[in-house]
């Protein structure tokens, strides 16, 4: 004959001292104001039935049981100030967004003025030194220049044994033929 280990006796005591309680169960019964009640302990002469539960073997780590939290209800108390609100929102978004495209406007335009300045301020510098370094001979010395460029891109050609397309011809200005005349002479 086999002997019961001593855990199996252990377990099979507490189970003869609560199968009273486990006999007991859970009963069900409604108050007055008709909500239905679970529970080991009915208030007293309450009609109550009792209630078989099956509930799965409890395991060896069970998981905890957590209830959310319910966030409190936000009901506004007029929900017209609701839709106002947002709108005040949204109208100062917009507002934001009207200043900010009107301050990047003003940057751009003060930034195409000052470019617009130095352009204007280099073409009076370059004017006035054409015209005060006398422009007949800068005239002159700029057409010297391209004759000479137009000479050694005619000689390359040659002895490279090719012809130059005409659009890509150097051809000098003539003096007479520049535009820009100056009211005042050295």
């Amino acid at each position: 004959m086999r002997t019961a280990p001593r855990h199996e006796l252990v377990l099979l005591a507490l189970l003869a001292l609560y199968a009273p309680l486990l006999a007991a169960g859970i009963q069900k019964w409604t108050d007055a104001n008709g909500n239905v009640h679970y529970g080991d302990a009915p208030p007293p002469g309450a009609n109550t039935q009792s209630v078989r539960v099956n509930a799965p073997p409890p395991s060896r780590n069970p998981a905890p049981v957590y209830a959310p939290v319910p966030a409190p209800a936000q009901t506004p108390a007029n929900p017209r100030s609701v839709a106002d609100e947002r709108q005040a929102r949204i109208d100062e978004v917009n507002r934001r967004n009207r200043d900010g495209i009107s301050a990047m406007a003003a940057a751009q335009a003060r930034t195409q003025a000052l470019n617009d300045k130095a352009l204007l301020d280099k073409c009076r510098s370059q004017r006035n030194s054409y015209c005060n370094d006398g422009a007949d001979a800068i005239r002159q010395k700029n057409y010297d220049r391209e004759l000479m460029q137009q000479a050694a891109q005619q000689g390359a050609a040659l002895e490279q044994g090719r012809v130059i397309p005409p659009a890509q011809r150097i051809q000098p200005t003539a003096p007479c033929q520049w535009p820009q005349t100056c009211t005042s002479r050295k």
